[in-house]
C-alpha cells in the first residue's frame, strides 16, 4: 500500500512545528502580539488546558526559560509559519512523534491522515485606562486624573501653571464669563457673557440714540427715589461680579498645582481685584445716594412761593404750553460769621420765554433804596416812600433781615418772612411777578467753582483779594494779594473775590464782574465736566442751594433748561449809569424791563457795531469760549445784551 504524502497545508506545517518544538530542537522565542496560537479552547484538540491562574500575556509566559514547559504554549517565531525544511536522515527527530506534555491525547503512528485542529486566536486584552502622562510641576498625581472629565468638554488638560490661572482670572474680571469658559464652566460662562453683552448694547444705544444728560435728568433726577434703587443695584451687581471673579479663580485652580508662594499671590490678586471693584461700586452708590439726598434737600416739597405763581402742567406733553413766561429770582446770599442774619449780596431775576428758551437776567444793585412795598399792606402804609431810613441802612439787600425782625408785625403766619419781604421788594422794583426762587450761598459758590475745576475769566484790571475800604480815608486796607490783569484761570476762592471785591471800586463795577462770572459758569458747565466732578458738585449744591421748585415739577424744569441751553441768555443791569440807586425812578425800570422782554431775538451780522440789540454770532461765541472786554455801549446803556458780551 502506497503511503500518502503528508499534507503541506497550514495545519500540516503547524503540526510539524509542534513536533520540533516538543523535541526541543528550536530555542524558545517570543511570539508577536496577535499571531495565531492555541488558547483555552485548544485542549479539545489534544492540548492540555492551562492552569487556572496562568496569565498567557505575561512576559514569563511569552518567554519561558529554555527547556521549561511551564508556559501553556512555548512561543514561536514567524519563521515557524513557513514550510519547514526536510529532516536530515539519521536525525534523532526523524520519524518521531510528539511526546510528553505536547503529545496528542490520542497516539498516532504516523501523521498520515491526521489533522490537527487550528489553534484559536487569543482573546484581546480587556480595555485599560490610558497610562498617565509624565508628571510635571503644576500637575496632580495619577489617582486624581480620573476627575478630569468633570472639567467640561472644552477645558484644557492637567498641568495649568500660575501664569494661566492669573491670566484667565484677570481676563475674566474684565470680560465676565471668559474665565469660566476657560475653566470648563462653559454654559454658565456664556450666560454671564451674554448678560453683560446685553447691558453693553443697552448703554451704547442710550449714548447713540439719546442725549445722556437728558436721559439721566428725565429718568433719574426727576424721581430721586430711583437714584436710591440704582445705587442699590450697582452695589448688588458689584457683589455678584466679585463672586464671579472668586469662583473663576477657584475653578481654574482645581486642575493646577501651585507652589505655596504662587497660591498666596494668586489669592492676593483675587482679593485686590474683587475688593477694588466692590469699593468702587460702593463709592458710586454713595454718589447716587448723595444725588438723591441733594435733590430732596434743594427742591421744595411744599410748593411754590404763592398760590398766584405760575407752574407747569406736568400732565401735558408740553408742560409749559399754557405758561408763556416764568420768572425766577436768583439770590446770592452772604450769611458769614461776621454778619448778623442773612444779607442778599446779589439779586438777579431770570425771565424765561418758555417757548423759545430766551432768558433775560435783570440785576438790581444791592444799595437800591426806596423800594416800594405791595399796595394795601401794612408795610406800604408805614413806609409810604418805600423802604428807606435816614441812616442809608434801608437798602434792598436788608429786606431779608427786615422781614425776620418784623415777622410778628408784618408777616404773621408766613413760613419764611425774610424771603417773603425780599420777593415783595424785587417784584415791586421790576414790575414782575416772581414765580420761583433759587438761593446760593456765596461761600458755597466758592465750593461749586472748585468742583468745576475753576473758571477762565478776562480780568480788565488788577482786582484786590481781601481787604476793605476805610470809611474815614477811603483807602483800601487789608489787601492780601491781587488778581492780575489778563486771561486768568481762577479757583473758587479767587473767583469769589473777583465777584465781590469792592475795596477800590463800587457796587456797580462789582455787578458787572458778577455777570462775568455767570457767563463763565454757563460756558464751563458741560456734561463731561459735571460727570467728572459730580460728587463735589452735589456736595456743594446740597449744603448751599435752596429753591422753591417742587420735586414734582423737576421734569418740566429740565425741559425748560434744555430750551434755554439751545437759545441765548441776555443781561440787563440797573447800574448808576441807568438809574440813581439812592432815588431810583421805578417807572423807568419798569419800562426798561418791558423793552428787554419785547426785544426781537434776531441776531445782527458780525460786521454790525455793538449795540443794545447786538450779540456775537453763535459760532464765534462757541468757538473761542472767551469773554470779550467790556464796553459802555454793550453793558452800561440800560439795554439787554448777550451775557457773553458782558466781560
Amino acid at each position: 500500500m502506497t503511503e500518502v504524502a503528508p499534507p503541506v497545508g497550514r495545519r500540516a506545517r503547524r503540526e510539524a512545528e509542534i513536533r520540533q518544538l516538543a523535541a526541543g530542537n528550536t530555542p524558545p522565542i517570543q511570539i508577536p502580539y496577535g499571531a495565531d496560537r492555541p488558547t483555552h479552547g485548544s485542549h479539545a484538540a489534544g492540548f492540555p488546558a492551562p492552569a487556572p491562574d496562568t496569565n498567557l500575556f505575561t512576559p514569563e509566559a511569552a518567554n519561558p526559560a529554555p527547556g521549561s514547559m511551564t508556559g501553556y504554549l512555548p512561543p514561536i517565531v514567524p519563521s515557524a509559519f513557513s514550510t519547514p525544511g526536510p529532516t536530515a536522515p539519521g536525525s534523532p527527530d526523524a520519524g518521531q512523534a510528539p511526546s510528553g506534555r505536547y503529545a496528542p491525547s490520542t497516539p498516532h503512528a504516523a501523521p498520515t491522515g491526521f489533522t490537527v485542529p487550528p489553534p484559536a486566536r487569543p482573546s484581546p486584552p480587556p480595555p485599560q485606562a490610558p497610562a498617565p502622562p509624565p508628571q510635571t510641576l503644576g500637575q496632580r498625581p495619577g489617582p486624581g486624573l480620573s476627575a478630569g472629565a468633570a472639567r467640561g468638554r472644552h477645558a484644557t488638560g492637567w498641568g495649568e501653571g500660575f501664569e494661566r490661572v492669573v491670566g484667565w482670572t484677570l481676563l475674566g474680571s474684565l470680560f465676565p464669563g471668559s474665565g469660566m469658559i476657560a475653566a470648563g464652566r462653559r454654559t454658565l460662562g456664556w450666560m454671564i457673557a451674554g448678560f453683560c453683552l446685553v447691558l453693553l448694547v443697552a448703554g451704547v444705544a442710550v449714548l447713540v440714540l439719546t442725549d445722556p444728560v437728558v436721559f439721566v435728568a428725565r429718568v433719574l433726577l426727576t424721581h430721586p427715589e430711583r437714584l436710591t434703587y440704582v445705587a442699590a443695584a450697582i452695589v448688588l451687581l458689584a457683589l455678584l461680579w466679585a463672586t464671579h471673579v472668586v469662583a473663576t479663580a477657584v475653578w481654574l485652580r482645581r486642575f493646577a498645582t501651585l507652589t505655596a508662594t504662587q497660591s498666596v499671590l494668586s489669592w492676593i490678586l483675587v482679593a485686590v481685584v474683587a475688593g477694588t471693584g466692590v469699593a468702587g461700586a460702593v463709592v458710586q452708590g454713595q454718589s447716587l445716594q448723595l444725588g438723591a439726598d441733594t435733590i430732596n434737600s434743594i427742591f421744595s416739597r411744599s410748593g411754590t412761593l404763592s398760590t398766584s405763581a405760575k407752574r407747569p402742567d406736568t400732565t401735558k406733553v408740553d408742560p409749559w404750553g399754557n405758561t408763556p413766561r416764568v420768572n425766577v429770582l436768583l439770590i446770592g446770599s452772604d450769611a458769614g460769621a461776621d454778619r448778623t442774619g442773612l444779607r442778599t449780596d446779589s439779586l438777579i431775576v431770570a425771565s424765561i420765554d418758555t417757548k423759545t428758551g430766551r432768558a433775560v437776567l435783570f440785576s438790581l444793585p444791592r444799595n437800591l433804596e426806596h423800594v416800594p412795598f405791595p399796595e394795601g399792606t401794612p408795610q406800604a402804609r408805614d413806609y409810604p416812600n418805600g423802604f428807606y431810613c435816614a441812616q442809608d441802612a434801608c437798602m434792598i439787600n436788608a429786606l431779608w433781615q427786615f422781614g425776620e425782625e418784623h415777622k410778628n408785625q408784618y408777616y404773621k403766619g408766613v413760613k419764611d418772612p425774610g424771603l417773603r419781604a425780599t420777593v415783595d421788594g424785587v417784584e415791586q422794583a421790576l414790575g414782575l411777578t416772581v414765580d420761583q426762587y433759587a438761593m446760593l450761598d456765596l461761600r458755597g459758590f466758592m465750593q461749586f467753582v472748585d468742583a468745576l475745576g475753576g473758571l477762565d475769566l478776562n480780568v480788565s484790571r488788577r482786582i484786590p483779594v481781601g481787604g476793605h475800604r476805610d470809611p474815614r480815608t477811603g483807602i483800601a486796607v487789608g489787601v492780601t494779594s491781587y488778581i492780575e490783569k489778563g486771561r486768568q484761570h481762577l479757583d473758587g476762592y479767587r473767583t469769589l473775590w473777583f465777584a465781590r471785591s469792592r475795596s477800590d471800586s463800587d457796587d456797580f463795577e462789582r455787578m458787572r464782574r458778577q455777570r462775568c462770572v455767570i457767563g463763565a459758569v454757563t460756558q464751563e458747565i458741560d456734561p463731561q465736566t459735571v460727570a467728572l466732578h459730580i460728587t463735589s458738585i452735589l456736595t456743594a449744591a446740597r449744603d448751599n442751594i435752596r429753591t422753591s421748585i417742587p420735586t414734582s415739577d423737576i421734569d418740566a424744569w429740565v425741559t425748560l433748561a434744555l430750551r434755554v441751553k439751545r437759545s441765548k441768555v441776555e443781561s440787563l443791569a440797573f447800574t448808576d449809569r441807568v438809574i440813581t440807586p439812592g432815588n431810583p425812578d421805578f417807572n423807568l425800570i419798569h419800562d426798561k424791563v418791558k423793552q428787554a422782554l419785547a426785544k426781537p431775538t434776531s441776531t445782527p451780522s458780525p460786521s454790525a457795531s455793538p449795540s443794545a440789540s447786538a450779540s456775537p454770532s453763535p459760532s464765534a461765541t462757541a468757538k473761542h469760549r472767551t469773554t470779550p472786554k467790556p464796553t459802555a455801549s454793550t453793558s452800561e446803556t440800560g439795554d439787554a445784551v448777550d451775557v457773553a458780551n458782558v466781560c
